[in-house]
């Protein structure tokens, strides 16, 4: 679980944690500011933290919700098709990227969206079945703030194989 220290004091949760740095540091604007289109980044990204986040887990975790080898077989099975009908979802919104997710600056909602594509690799679904999420993502990648992280934390794009 992402936890954030400041003054000692801990804060959980990815969706507070980010409302938090947004609030904290407006300047980077990682939210929008107008608060019709700050909901609808905040729809979009809850919904990826509550629904597409939690699939993985079923993915990446199925004995945590079955005992069996057959049955966690089943479970992770079914959750890579689910994950796999939520990248479609991702990358039906790239479609209406100008050029971010939520406009002209990029946000938590794309940062996110880059993790859940290197995750669908990790789950054998490859990113060249999903084109258009695959260019966005790579961009996303290209921003020189989220390509200094990556190098930093050794964090590799390409995840994908073939199961």
């Amino acid at each position: 679980m992402p936890v954030l220290v400041e003054d000692g004091k801990p804060l959980t949760q990815i969706v507070a944690i980010c409302d938090y740095l947004d609030r904290r540091f407006p300047q980077a604007g990682l939210l929008p500011v107008d608060p019709w289109q700050r909901a609808q980044a905040l729809s979009t990204f809850v919904w990826m933290n509550n629904t597409v986040h939690p699939t993985f887990t079923h993915v990446f975790r199925p004995s945590a919700f079955a005992a069996g080898e057959d049955a966690q077989a089943d479970v992770r099975k079914l959750a890579v098709a689910k994950f796999r009908e939520h990248l479609e979802r991702i990358q039906a919104m790239t479609a209406h990227a100008a050029p971010w997710l939520q406009g002209d600056k990029p946000s938590f909602v794309d940062f996110y969206a880059l993790v859940f594509l290197r995750w669908g690799g990790l789950a054998g679904i490859d990113p060249a079945t999903l084109p258009a999420y695959k260019a966005f993502v790579e961009r996303v990648a290209a921003h020189p703030a989220v390509a200094a992280a990556m190098a930093r934390e050794g964090i590799k794009l390409e995840t994908y194989k073939p199961a």
